[in-house]
């Protein structure tokens, strides 16, 4: 165990990092506002980072998936209130008469 205990503190650990996760909001943004992966894709070589088109559309995946269930969070919540605070008296009245079929 000495041994391993010598190594361990000779060498730190290494591990992966999605080099796309510093400029995640930028790609997140260019693809919300209309741009193609392969723009992105020239977007993300003009700040010296290569990436497959393939590799960005997999990142994006993973990631608007986890925006939209934030947003679908906050609708349920909106949905299961009791007494709704900012919403109009028509949807109002259309989520009690939900909450009584």
């Amino acid at each position: 165990m000495k041994n391993l205990d010598q190594w361990c503190n000779t060498n730190q650990p290494k591990r992966r990092k999605n080099k796309l996760v510093q400029h995640g909001d930028a790609i997140l943004k260019l693809y919300e506002n209309g741009y193609t992966i392969e723009q992105i894709r020239a977007f993300l070589a003009s700040q010296k980072i290569t990436a497959s088109e393939r590799y960005i559309y997999a990142y994006l995946g993973k990631n608007i998936n986890k925006n939209e269930r934030k947003v679908s969070n906050k609708v349920a919540q909106i949905i299961t209130m009791q007494e709704p605070i900012g919403i109009s008296k028509a949807t109002q009245s259309f989520l009690k008469n939900l909450d009584k079929e």
